[in-house]
Protein backbone atom coordinates (compact mmCIF):
# COMPACT_ATOMS: atom_id res chain seq x y z
CA UNK A 1 0.00 0.00 0.00
CA UNK A 2 2.69 2.56 1.18
CA UNK A 3 4.27 1.79 -2.33
CA UNK A 4 0.86 2.27 -4.41
CA UNK A 5 0.75 5.81 -2.09
CA UNK A 6 4.60 6.69 -3.20
CA UNK A 7 4.00 6.07 -7.06
CA UNK A 8 0.71 8.18 -6.80
CA UNK A 9 2.63 11.04 -4.79
CA UNK A 10 5.54 10.47 -7.24
CA UNK A 11 3.28 10.72 -10.55
CA UNK A 12 1.24 13.96 -8.96
CA UNK A 13 4.71 15.74 -8.84
CA UNK A 14 5.70 14.92 -12.12
CA UNK A 15 2.66 15.82 -13.73
CA UNK A 16 2.26 19.25 -11.95
CA UNK A 17 6.31 19.44 -12.42
CA UNK A 18 5.43 18.98 -16.20
CA UNK A 19 2.31 21.59 -16.41
CA UNK A 20 4.60 24.12 -14.33
CA UNK A 21 7.73 23.71 -17.11
CA UNK A 22 4.94 23.95 -19.95
CA UNK A 23 3.68 27.43 -18.37
CA UNK A 24 7.05 28.53 -17.93
CA UNK A 25 7.71 27.93 -21.45
CA UNK A 26 4.52 30.09 -22.49
CA UNK A 27 5.05 32.56 -20.08
CA UNK A 28 4.68 36.37 -21.77
CA UNK A 29 3.70 35.13 -24.52
CA UNK A 30 1.00 37.56 -26.87
CA UNK A 31 -2.32 37.72 -25.53
CA UNK A 32 -5.33 35.94 -26.67
CA UNK A 33 -8.09 33.74 -26.30
CA UNK A 34 -8.65 30.45 -24.70
CA UNK A 35 -9.63 27.07 -26.91
CA UNK A 36 -10.67 24.15 -25.60
CA UNK A 37 -8.16 20.82 -24.82
CA UNK A 38 -6.85 18.98 -28.01
CA UNK A 39 -8.70 21.37 -30.28
CA UNK A 40 -7.34 24.75 -28.96
CA UNK A 41 -9.10 27.55 -30.91
CA UNK A 42 -9.75 25.87 -34.00
CA UNK A 43 -13.53 25.15 -33.79
CA UNK A 44 -14.02 28.83 -33.24
CA UNK A 45 -12.16 29.91 -36.90
CA UNK A 46 -13.20 30.35 -40.12
CA UNK A 47 -11.40 28.46 -41.98
CA UNK A 48 -12.31 29.35 -45.45
CA UNK A 49 -11.59 32.91 -44.14
CA UNK A 50 -8.58 32.92 -41.54
CA UNK A 51 -7.62 36.11 -42.93
CA UNK A 52 -10.86 37.24 -41.47
CA UNK A 53 -11.10 35.36 -38.27
CA UNK A 54 -7.37 36.40 -37.22
CA UNK A 55 -8.45 40.08 -37.99
CA UNK A 56 -11.15 40.08 -35.92
CA UNK A 57 -9.16 38.49 -32.95
CA UNK A 58 -6.99 41.23 -33.89
CA UNK A 59 -9.09 44.08 -32.55
CA UNK A 60 -9.40 42.42 -29.28
CA UNK A 61 -6.32 40.72 -28.20
CA UNK A 62 -3.80 43.67 -30.62
CA UNK A 63 -1.99 43.13 -33.71
CA UNK A 64 -0.10 40.69 -32.12
CA UNK A 65 -1.97 38.03 -30.63
CA UNK A 66 -0.83 34.09 -29.40
CA UNK A 67 -3.56 31.16 -30.03
CA UNK A 68 -3.28 27.41 -29.56
CA UNK A 69 -4.69 25.98 -32.69
CA UNK A 70 -5.00 22.14 -32.50
CA UNK A 71 -1.83 20.89 -30.34
CA UNK A 72 0.11 23.65 -31.77
CA UNK A 73 0.87 27.05 -29.56
CA UNK A 74 0.80 29.82 -32.15
CA UNK A 75 1.15 33.66 -33.14
CA UNK A 76 -0.64 35.85 -35.23
CA UNK A 77 1.27 38.92 -36.68
CA UNK A 78 -0.91 41.37 -38.19
CA UNK A 79 0.57 44.65 -38.93
CA UNK A 80 2.63 45.45 -41.38
CA UNK A 81 5.27 46.61 -39.09
CA UNK A 82 4.83 43.94 -36.86
CA UNK A 83 5.71 41.25 -39.90
CA UNK A 84 8.77 43.25 -41.67
CA UNK A 85 9.98 43.37 -37.81
CA UNK A 86 9.65 39.40 -37.43
CA UNK A 87 11.18 38.64 -41.06
CA UNK A 88 14.00 39.86 -40.71
CA UNK A 89 15.00 38.72 -37.43
CA UNK A 90 17.13 35.92 -38.18
CA UNK A 91 16.21 33.96 -35.51
CA UNK A 92 12.41 33.94 -36.99
CA UNK A 93 13.41 32.21 -40.21
CA UNK A 94 13.08 28.75 -40.30
CA UNK A 95 9.88 26.27 -40.31
CA UNK A 96 8.21 24.29 -38.29
CA UNK A 97 9.38 21.12 -37.44
CA UNK A 98 6.04 19.25 -39.01
CA UNK A 99 4.92 16.28 -40.50
CA UNK A 100 3.24 18.11 -43.55
CA UNK A 101 6.26 20.27 -43.90
CA UNK A 102 8.34 17.18 -43.72
CA UNK A 103 5.97 15.33 -46.14
CA UNK A 104 6.29 17.91 -49.18
CA UNK A 105 9.80 18.48 -48.44
CA UNK A 106 10.45 14.55 -48.21
CA UNK A 107 12.42 15.43 -45.46
CA UNK A 108 13.73 18.68 -45.58
CA UNK A 109 14.86 19.67 -49.03
CA UNK A 110 14.54 22.49 -51.49
CA UNK A 111 14.22 25.51 -49.55
CA UNK A 112 10.36 26.52 -48.90
CA UNK A 113 10.75 23.74 -45.87
CA UNK A 114 14.06 23.83 -45.01
CA UNK A 115 15.87 25.58 -42.54
CA UNK A 116 19.16 26.51 -41.23
CA UNK A 117 22.77 26.58 -43.24
CA UNK A 118 20.97 24.00 -45.60
CA UNK A 119 18.34 26.36 -46.80
CA UNK A 120 20.97 29.01 -46.70
CA UNK A 121 23.02 27.72 -49.40
CA UNK A 122 20.31 26.46 -51.34
CA UNK A 123 18.31 29.83 -51.19
CA UNK A 124 21.71 31.75 -51.99
CA UNK A 125 22.16 28.94 -55.28
CA UNK A 126 18.95 29.40 -56.50
CA UNK A 127 18.55 33.42 -56.09
CA UNK A 128 21.79 34.09 -58.29
CA UNK A 129 21.15 31.33 -60.70
CA UNK A 130 17.51 31.77 -61.57
CA UNK A 131 18.79 35.61 -62.27
CA UNK A 132 21.38 34.63 -64.07
CA UNK A 133 19.46 32.51 -66.32
CA UNK A 134 17.00 35.19 -67.87
CA UNK A 135 15.18 37.22 -64.79
CA UNK A 136 15.02 40.39 -66.12
CA UNK A 137 16.53 39.81 -69.68
CA UNK A 138 15.61 38.86 -73.15
CA UNK A 139 15.68 35.29 -72.60
CA UNK A 140 12.82 35.58 -70.09
CA UNK A 141 11.09 37.16 -72.27
CA UNK A 142 10.93 35.53 -75.27
CA UNK A 143 9.86 32.35 -73.94
CA UNK A 144 6.79 34.55 -72.06
CA UNK A 145 6.46 35.74 -75.39
CA UNK A 146 6.06 32.20 -77.15
CA UNK A 147 3.50 31.72 -74.79
CA UNK A 148 1.68 34.62 -75.38
CA UNK A 149 1.21 34.50 -79.37
CA UNK A 150 0.12 30.76 -78.76
CA UNK A 151 -2.14 31.55 -76.38
CA UNK A 152 -4.22 34.50 -77.91
CA UNK A 153 -4.22 32.26 -81.48
CA UNK A 154 -5.87 29.74 -78.71
CA UNK A 155 -8.44 32.01 -77.35
CA UNK A 156 -9.24 33.34 -81.01
CA UNK A 157 -10.37 30.38 -82.02
CA UNK A 158 -11.98 29.47 -79.02
CA UNK A 159 -14.21 32.49 -78.76
CA UNK A 160 -15.20 32.59 -82.00
CA UNK A 161 -18.90 33.72 -82.88
CA UNK A 162 -19.48 35.17 -78.73
CA UNK A 163 -18.84 31.82 -77.23
CA UNK A 164 -17.79 32.27 -73.50
CA UNK A 165 -14.19 30.46 -73.02
CA UNK A 166 -13.20 28.88 -69.54
CA UNK A 167 -9.53 30.25 -69.91
CA UNK A 168 -8.13 28.62 -66.30
CA UNK A 169 -6.74 25.89 -67.99
CA UNK A 170 -4.96 27.21 -70.71
CA UNK A 171 -3.51 30.27 -68.59
CA UNK A 172 -1.78 27.53 -65.91
CA UNK A 173 -0.26 25.95 -69.20
CA UNK A 174 1.14 28.56 -70.31
CA UNK A 175 3.04 29.96 -66.95
CA UNK A 176 3.85 26.34 -66.12
CA UNK A 177 5.49 26.03 -69.71
CA UNK A 178 7.85 29.46 -68.87
CA UNK A 179 8.71 28.11 -65.89
CA UNK A 180 9.81 24.66 -67.55
CA UNK A 181 11.60 26.75 -70.20
CA UNK A 182 13.62 28.13 -67.63
CA UNK A 183 14.32 25.29 -65.63
CA UNK A 184 15.01 22.47 -68.34
CA UNK A 185 15.75 25.06 -71.44
CA UNK A 186 13.27 23.81 -73.96
CA UNK A 187 9.44 24.65 -74.22
CA UNK A 188 7.03 22.07 -74.80
CA UNK A 189 3.92 22.86 -77.14
CA UNK A 190 0.54 22.96 -75.34
CA UNK A 191 -0.59 19.67 -76.66
CA UNK A 192 2.47 17.85 -75.25
CA UNK A 193 1.10 14.93 -73.32
CA UNK A 194 3.77 14.64 -71.27
CA UNK A 195 4.06 18.30 -69.93
CA UNK A 196 -0.04 18.04 -69.33
CA UNK A 197 0.09 14.82 -67.37
CA UNK A 198 3.03 16.39 -65.53
CA UNK A 199 0.81 19.65 -64.64
CA UNK A 200 -2.04 17.20 -63.62
CA UNK A 201 0.06 15.82 -61.07
CA UNK A 202 1.20 19.01 -59.59
CA UNK A 203 -2.14 19.96 -59.32
CA UNK A 204 -3.51 17.69 -57.74
CA UNK A 205 -0.36 17.31 -55.14
CA UNK A 206 -1.66 21.19 -54.41
CA UNK A 207 -5.51 20.34 -54.15
CA UNK A 208 -5.24 17.84 -51.94
CA UNK A 209 -3.00 19.56 -49.79
CA UNK A 210 -6.12 21.45 -49.04
CA UNK A 211 -7.40 18.17 -47.99
CA UNK A 212 -4.53 17.64 -44.97
CA UNK A 213 -4.07 20.79 -43.64
CA UNK A 214 -5.24 19.86 -40.03
CA UNK A 215 -2.37 17.42 -40.07
CA UNK A 216 -0.11 21.02 -39.60
CA UNK A 217 -2.28 21.63 -35.77
CA UNK A 218 -3.03 18.20 -35.16
CA UNK A 219 0.12 15.87 -36.21
CA UNK A 220 -0.19 13.46 -33.87
CA UNK A 221 -3.87 12.09 -36.47
CA UNK A 222 -1.84 10.54 -38.57
CA UNK A 223 -0.78 8.11 -35.82
CA UNK A 224 -4.99 7.39 -35.27
CA UNK A 225 -6.11 7.38 -38.31
CA UNK A 226 -5.49 5.74 -41.19
CA UNK A 227 -3.68 8.00 -44.14
CA UNK A 228 -5.87 7.66 -46.58
CA UNK A 229 -8.44 9.89 -44.76
CA UNK A 230 -6.18 12.70 -45.23
CA UNK A 231 -5.37 11.84 -48.95
CA UNK A 232 -1.41 11.22 -48.03
CA UNK A 233 -2.27 8.39 -50.24
CA UNK A 234 -3.18 10.30 -53.15
CA UNK A 235 -0.55 12.77 -52.56
CA UNK A 236 2.33 10.43 -52.43
CA UNK A 237 1.05 8.68 -55.66
CA UNK A 238 1.13 12.23 -57.58
CA UNK A 239 4.61 13.17 -55.95
CA UNK A 240 6.18 9.87 -57.24
CA UNK A 241 4.59 10.53 -60.92
CA UNK A 242 6.24 14.25 -60.96
CA UNK A 243 9.46 13.42 -59.46
CA UNK A 244 9.43 10.41 -62.17
CA UNK A 245 9.15 13.03 -64.94
CA UNK A 246 11.66 15.13 -63.22
CA UNK A 247 13.73 12.52 -63.12
CA UNK A 248 13.42 11.81 -66.77
CA UNK A 249 14.52 15.35 -67.69
CA UNK A 250 17.67 14.84 -65.30
CA UNK A 251 18.59 12.01 -66.77
CA UNK A 252 18.38 13.82 -69.84
CA UNK A 253 20.41 16.66 -68.89
CA UNK A 254 23.07 14.42 -67.52
CA UNK A 255 23.88 12.32 -70.87
CA UNK A 256 23.90 15.86 -72.26
CA UNK A 257 25.94 17.10 -70.07
CA UNK A 258 28.46 19.76 -70.71
CA UNK A 259 30.51 21.88 -68.27
CA UNK A 260 31.25 24.95 -71.18
CA UNK A 261 26.85 25.16 -71.96
CA UNK A 262 24.77 25.79 -68.97
CA UNK A 263 21.24 26.55 -70.49
CA UNK A 264 19.08 26.12 -67.62
CA UNK A 265 18.48 25.48 -63.93
CA UNK A 266 19.28 21.87 -64.39
CA UNK A 267 22.98 22.08 -65.98
CA UNK A 268 23.54 24.83 -63.13
CA UNK A 269 22.99 22.41 -60.41
CA UNK A 270 24.46 19.55 -61.96
CA UNK A 271 27.79 21.63 -62.52
CA UNK A 272 27.48 22.50 -58.81
CA UNK A 273 27.15 19.13 -57.72
CA UNK A 274 29.93 18.27 -59.91
CA UNK A 275 32.79 20.92 -58.08
CA UNK A 276 35.25 19.74 -55.42
CA UNK A 277 34.29 20.53 -51.71
CA UNK A 278 30.28 20.77 -53.04
CA UNK A 279 28.35 21.51 -50.25
CA UNK A 280 26.49 17.89 -49.40
CA UNK A 281 22.95 19.54 -50.17
CA UNK A 282 23.98 19.50 -53.50
CA UNK A 283 22.72 16.22 -54.65
CA UNK A 284 20.22 14.41 -57.46
CA UNK A 285 16.87 14.15 -55.04
CA UNK A 286 17.52 17.79 -53.63
CA UNK A 287 17.01 18.91 -57.19
CA UNK A 288 14.16 16.71 -58.02
CA UNK A 289 12.78 18.48 -54.90
CA UNK A 290 13.69 22.03 -56.35
CA UNK A 291 12.48 21.62 -59.18
CA UNK A 292 8.98 20.73 -57.88
CA UNK A 293 8.82 23.54 -55.71
CA UNK A 294 9.89 26.00 -58.10
CA UNK A 295 6.63 24.32 -60.42
CA UNK A 296 4.46 24.36 -57.36
CA UNK A 297 5.56 28.00 -56.01
CA UNK A 298 6.49 29.85 -59.03
CA UNK A 299 3.82 28.28 -61.57
CA UNK A 300 0.12 28.24 -59.43
CA UNK A 301 0.36 31.44 -57.73
CA UNK A 302 1.39 33.26 -60.96
CA UNK A 303 -1.77 31.05 -62.44
CA UNK A 304 -4.34 31.56 -59.95
CA UNK A 305 -3.28 35.61 -60.09
CA UNK A 306 -3.77 35.66 -63.50
CA UNK A 307 -6.87 34.10 -63.58
CA UNK A 308 -8.12 36.76 -60.70
CA UNK A 309 -7.08 39.28 -62.60
CA UNK A 310 -9.06 38.95 -65.69
CA UNK A 311 -12.09 38.51 -63.70
CA UNK A 312 -11.21 41.30 -61.49
CA UNK A 313 -10.97 43.87 -64.94
CA UNK A 314 -14.20 41.76 -66.38
CA UNK A 315 -15.88 43.21 -63.52
CA UNK A 316 -14.19 46.82 -63.66
CA UNK A 317 -14.62 47.72 -67.81
CA UNK A 318 -13.66 51.05 -66.61
CA UNK A 319 -10.36 50.80 -65.05
CA UNK A 320 -9.83 48.02 -67.67
CA UNK A 321 -10.60 50.73 -70.79
CA UNK A 322 -8.22 53.00 -69.13
CA UNK A 323 -5.47 50.35 -69.12
CA UNK A 324 -6.29 49.79 -72.94
CA UNK A 325 -6.13 53.63 -73.73
CA UNK A 326 -2.48 53.80 -72.19
CA UNK A 327 -1.80 50.79 -74.05
CA UNK A 328 -2.91 52.23 -77.44
CA UNK A 329 -1.23 55.70 -76.97
CA UNK A 330 2.10 54.12 -76.04
CA UNK A 331 2.32 50.72 -78.00
CA UNK A 332 -0.63 50.94 -80.51
CA UNK A 333 -2.10 47.29 -81.57
CA UNK A 334 0.70 46.19 -84.47
CA UNK A 335 3.01 44.73 -82.40
CA UNK A 336 2.98 42.63 -78.69
CA UNK A 337 3.67 45.22 -75.49
CA UNK A 338 7.29 44.63 -74.78
CA UNK A 339 8.85 44.60 -71.27
CA UNK A 340 10.96 47.52 -72.39
CA UNK A 341 7.40 49.54 -72.89
CA UNK A 342 6.98 49.63 -68.90
CA UNK A 343 8.47 52.72 -68.03
CA UNK A 344 5.95 54.62 -70.62
CA UNK A 345 2.76 52.59 -68.86
CA UNK A 346 2.66 53.81 -65.30
CA UNK A 347 -1.20 53.32 -65.15
CA UNK A 348 -0.53 49.54 -66.47
CA UNK A 349 2.51 48.62 -63.72
CA UNK A 350 0.23 50.44 -61.00
CA UNK A 351 -2.88 48.05 -62.15
CA UNK A 352 -0.10 45.12 -61.78
CA UNK A 353 0.53 46.05 -58.77
CA UNK A 354 -2.91 46.54 -57.44
CA UNK A 355 -4.30 43.41 -58.80
CA UNK A 356 -1.74 41.38 -57.11
CA UNK A 357 -2.87 42.90 -53.78
CA UNK A 358 -6.42 42.94 -54.11
CA UNK A 359 -6.26 39.02 -55.36
CA UNK A 360 -4.75 38.74 -52.01
CA UNK A 361 -4.29 35.43 -52.66
CA UNK A 362 -2.35 34.05 -49.80
CA UNK A 363 -4.41 35.72 -47.40
CA UNK A 364 -2.27 33.62 -44.60
CA UNK A 365 2.10 34.02 -45.65
CA UNK A 366 3.42 30.47 -45.19
CA UNK A 367 4.50 30.07 -41.42
CA UNK A 368 7.60 30.90 -39.91
CA UNK A 369 8.75 29.53 -36.58
CA UNK A 370 11.64 30.83 -33.90
CA UNK A 371 15.32 28.47 -34.42
CA UNK A 372 15.31 29.48 -30.54
CA UNK A 373 13.55 30.95 -28.08
CA UNK A 374 13.08 34.66 -29.08
CA UNK A 375 11.50 38.10 -28.36
CA UNK A 376 9.30 39.86 -29.99
CA UNK A 377 7.80 43.36 -29.05
CA UNK A 378 8.64 42.40 -25.44
CA UNK A 379 6.21 39.25 -26.07
CA UNK A 380 8.04 35.77 -25.22
CA UNK A 381 8.38 33.14 -28.53
CA UNK A 382 9.55 29.93 -27.69
CA UNK A 383 11.31 27.61 -29.87
CA UNK A 384 9.29 25.73 -32.19
CA UNK A 385 6.27 28.49 -31.79
CA UNK A 386 4.37 29.07 -35.58
CA UNK A 387 4.41 32.17 -36.36
CA UNK A 388 1.35 33.18 -38.90
CA UNK A 389 2.25 36.10 -40.82
CA UNK A 390 -1.81 37.94 -41.71
CA UNK A 391 -1.25 39.43 -45.12
CA UNK A 392 -4.94 39.56 -45.40
CA UNK A 393 -5.06 42.19 -42.83
CA UNK A 394 -2.04 44.32 -43.92
CA UNK A 395 -3.10 44.31 -47.77
CA UNK A 396 -6.89 45.50 -45.92
CA UNK A 397 -5.34 47.85 -43.73
CA UNK A 398 -6.80 51.27 -44.15
CA UNK A 399 -3.75 52.40 -42.48
CA UNK A 400 -1.90 52.18 -45.91
CA UNK A 401 -4.41 51.74 -48.29
CA UNK A 402 -7.07 54.46 -49.29
CA UNK A 403 -9.57 52.36 -50.74
CA UNK A 404 -8.35 49.06 -49.21
CA UNK A 405 -11.60 47.46 -50.35
CA UNK A 406 -11.55 48.03 -53.69
CA UNK A 407 -9.44 47.24 -57.05
CA UNK A 408 -7.81 51.15 -57.15
CA UNK A 409 -4.43 51.44 -58.89
CA UNK A 410 -4.50 55.04 -57.89
CA UNK A 411 -3.09 53.40 -54.92
CA UNK A 412 0.78 52.90 -57.05
CA UNK A 413 0.51 56.32 -58.63
CA UNK A 414 1.53 59.83 -57.26
CA UNK A 415 0.03 63.10 -57.76
CA UNK A 416 1.67 63.42 -61.24
CA UNK A 417 0.34 59.57 -62.13
CA UNK A 418 3.85 58.25 -61.91
CA UNK A 419 3.84 54.97 -61.45
CA UNK A 420 5.53 54.43 -57.68
CA UNK A 421 6.66 50.51 -57.09
CA UNK A 422 6.93 50.59 -53.81
CA UNK A 423 4.38 50.83 -51.08
CA UNK A 424 4.22 49.63 -47.23
CA UNK A 425 1.83 47.58 -46.75
CA UNK A 426 2.26 45.34 -49.91
CA UNK A 427 3.56 42.08 -48.42
CA UNK A 428 2.35 39.49 -51.87
CA UNK A 429 5.80 38.09 -51.63
CA UNK A 430 6.72 38.13 -48.56
CA UNK A 431 9.75 39.82 -46.74
CA UNK A 432 13.04 39.71 -45.26
CA UNK A 433 15.45 36.31 -46.24
CA UNK A 434 12.51 34.39 -47.17
CA UNK A 435 10.86 36.69 -49.73
CA UNK A 436 10.00 34.74 -53.00
CA UNK A 437 12.83 34.18 -55.18
CA UNK A 438 10.76 34.17 -58.23
CA UNK A 439 8.92 38.29 -58.00
CA UNK A 440 10.35 39.67 -60.76
CA UNK A 441 9.82 36.75 -62.96
CA UNK A 442 6.21 36.62 -61.75
CA UNK A 443 5.61 40.59 -61.95
CA UNK A 444 7.06 40.17 -65.43
CA UNK A 445 4.99 37.28 -66.58
CA UNK A 446 1.69 39.18 -65.08
CA UNK A 447 2.43 42.22 -67.11
CA UNK A 448 3.23 40.62 -70.37
CA UNK A 449 0.19 38.27 -70.35
CA UNK A 450 -2.42 41.07 -68.59
CA UNK A 451 -1.14 43.99 -71.14
CA UNK A 452 -1.15 41.86 -74.17
CA UNK A 453 -3.88 40.17 -73.33
CA UNK A 454 -6.32 43.31 -72.70
CA UNK A 455 -4.65 44.72 -75.93
CA UNK A 456 -6.33 41.87 -77.88
CA UNK A 457 -9.54 40.93 -76.39
CA UNK A 458 -12.08 43.23 -74.17
CA UNK A 459 -13.03 40.76 -71.27
CA UNK A 460 -16.61 40.74 -70.37
CA UNK A 461 -18.85 38.68 -67.52
CA UNK A 462 -21.37 36.71 -69.02
CA UNK A 463 -25.01 37.39 -69.02
CA UNK A 464 -25.47 35.15 -66.23
CA UNK A 465 -22.88 35.39 -63.98
CA UNK A 466 -24.08 38.29 -61.39
CA UNK A 467 -22.27 36.80 -58.22
CA UNK A 468 -18.76 36.79 -56.91
CA UNK A 469 -16.93 33.95 -57.95
CA UNK A 470 -17.00 30.98 -55.69
CA UNK A 471 -13.26 30.44 -54.55
CA UNK A 472 -11.53 26.49 -53.84
CA UNK A 473 -8.92 26.46 -50.68
CA UNK A 474 -5.43 25.19 -51.10
CA UNK A 475 -2.10 26.73 -50.69
CA UNK A 476 -3.41 29.73 -52.51
CA UNK A 477 -6.77 31.24 -52.91
CA UNK A 478 -7.94 30.07 -56.63
CA UNK A 479 -11.33 31.29 -58.25
CA UNK A 480 -13.60 28.25 -59.35
CA UNK A 481 -13.47 28.08 -62.94
CA UNK A 482 -15.79 30.51 -64.98
CA UNK A 483 -16.47 31.78 -68.25
CA UNK A 484 -16.00 34.97 -70.03
CA UNK A 485 -16.95 36.74 -73.24
CA UNK A 486 -14.03 37.81 -74.61
CA UNK A 487 -14.26 40.62 -77.81
CA UNK A 488 -11.63 40.86 -80.49
CA UNK A 489 -10.65 44.84 -80.38
CA UNK A 490 -8.93 44.36 -84.31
Amino acid sequence: MLFAYLCLFSGTLLGFAHLYKYSQKFRKMPPGPVGVPILGYLPFLDVNDLGGSFKRLAKKYGDVFSIRVGTEMAVVLNSYESIKAAFSNPKLLARPDTFMFRFFSQGENGIASASGEKWEVQRKFTHSNLKALGFGQNKMESFIKEEIHELIELLEIKSQGGQPVEIGYDINVSIVNVIWAMITGERKPHHDQKLRDFLTSVNKGIELASTSGILLFMPFLVKIFPESLFGIGKMRKWMKQSYGYLQEVVDEHKINYSPDSQKDFIDAFLTEMKKDGAHPSFNEFQLLVLCSELFGAGGEPTSVTLKWALRFLAENPKIQAQAQAEIESVVGHDRLVDLADRPNLPYCQALMQELIRFADIHPIGVMHSPSEDTELNGFNLPKGTFIFPNFHAVHRDPRHWEKPEQLYPEHWLDASGQFVPHHDGFLSFGVGKRKCPGQEVAQMELFSFVTNLIQKFNFRLTPEDCSPVETSMGCVVAPKPYDLVLEARY
